[in-house]
């Protein structure tokens, strides 16, 4: 076959010939060393003309059909192509329906794992440098972790990386992911529908890591809190408080009080909840209880508000400004809660100017 150049006529007919992308694949394993050189070297030349084609059958009778394309793919990766011939054709749209077929996408994981890790870093970068890079992390993913190479630091991978790939593993650089993937917003948003079977998932999956890797769980724990502290949509924190549960971080808040906190004004109400329940089961210093107070006095949830009054009898010595906001709830329209209120200023023997008469309650409750 070597005496045959590898020109229009005999890339398209090799590409046709077998029944599907398995076989191809073992088409280009079978190909004699002298006749894989030259189908590689004469990628320069007949690539951009392939492209074309393949994306005319693809694209045939206002159909879509990604399996010429898909062949194009196993064709490029599996040869000694450059980056850029690879990224020329993995960057399509059509990509991504070639991740369901595990045992071909894991050929040509394999192939382009077994690159230096300059090749492997060159087509990091033209990779994620194209639109939609997010359906491009698979790929980039396995070169990334391979070869030690810096994390990406586009949104759209770290979008995907959390929805599909957080799960923690051994050998994956999982941490410094998670890490990463925390400090940008938003992106743990919506990243489990099934959230109770996610959180047992991560749960079992972070208990075996820790016996393969050490965790520097303080740092998980900040990362964390910083998606509060940030004030991300609701779902992105509701899924940072999973994580939280679920990596068993629970216990480094007691060390943590001053980040957590310092993210409450900007916490999801579900946080504030959660936090001020670790942070009441903490030995909370006077000054800690009041910053507490100050923080859940002035939003609107009325439980977490009762919560806070009852707490605040252990408060010996209020400062004024917290008088002034017990104050200001003892004329609210919420009976329950003004009447603790006026309770609590009882308790902390204010004057009764700071006590005023509660007028026009009614009979809401959360």
């Amino acid at each position: 076959m070597t005496d045959t150049p590898w020109d229009r006529h005999r890339f398209d007919t090799f590409l046709r010939a077998p029944q599907n992308l398995e076989g191809l694949v073992a088409a280009i394993d079978a190909l004699p060393p002298a006749d894989r050189k030259a189908a590689s070297t004469a990628l320069e030349r007949e690539l951009p003309a392939l492209r074309q084609r393949l994306e005319h059958e693809t694209h045939r009778d206002q159909a879509t059909d990604v399996d010429p394309w898909h062949r194009g793919i196993v064709l490029v990766t599996l040869l000694d192509s450059t980056p850029s011939q690879v990224a020329s054709m993995v960057t399509a749209w059509w990509v991504w329906k070639l991740w369901e077929n595990e045992e071909v996408f894991g050929r040509v994981r394999e192939a382009l794992l077994a690159r230096d890790r300059s090749w492997a870093q060159q087509l990091v970068d033209a990779i994620l440098d194209r639109p939609d890079v997010g359906i491009h992390t698979r790929l980039a993913h396995p070169l990334v972790v391979a070869h030690h190479l810096p994390l990406p630091t586009q949104p759209g991978y770290w979008q995907l990386w959390a929805h599909e790939l957080a799960i923690p593993r051994s050998e994956q650089r999982w941490e410094e992911h998670f890490l990463t993937a925390c400090a940008v917003p938003d992106v743990l948003a919506g990243t489990a529908n099934g959230q109770a079977d996610y959180a047992q998932h991560v749960s079992r999956a972070i208990e075996i890591l820790r016996k393969l890797e050490p965790t520097n769980d303080p740092a998980l724990t900040r990362a964390l809190l910083r998606v509060f502290a940030r004030g991300d949509r609701s779902g992105a924190q509701r899924m940072a408080l999973l994580w939280l549960e679920a990596l068993n971080l629970e216990e480094q808040l007691q060390e943590a009080r001053a980040p957590l906190l310092a993210a409450l004004p900007n916490a999801d109400n579900t946080v504030v909840k959660f936090a001020i329940r670790q942070l009441l089961a903490c030995d909370l210093a006077p000054d800690e209880l009041t910053e507490l107070a100050l923080i859940v006095l002035n939003r609107r949830e009325k439980a977490s508000k009762r919560t806070l009054l009852k707490a605040l009898t252990a408060l010996d010595s209020p400062p004024t400004e917290l008088l002034e906001v017990v104050g200001t709830l003892t004329t609210q329209h919420d009976d329950t809660t003004a009447r603790l209120a006026v309770s609590l200023l009882q308790h902390w023997n204010a004057p009764s100017t700071t006590r005023p008469v509660v007028e026009e309650k009614d009979t809401h409750h959360d």
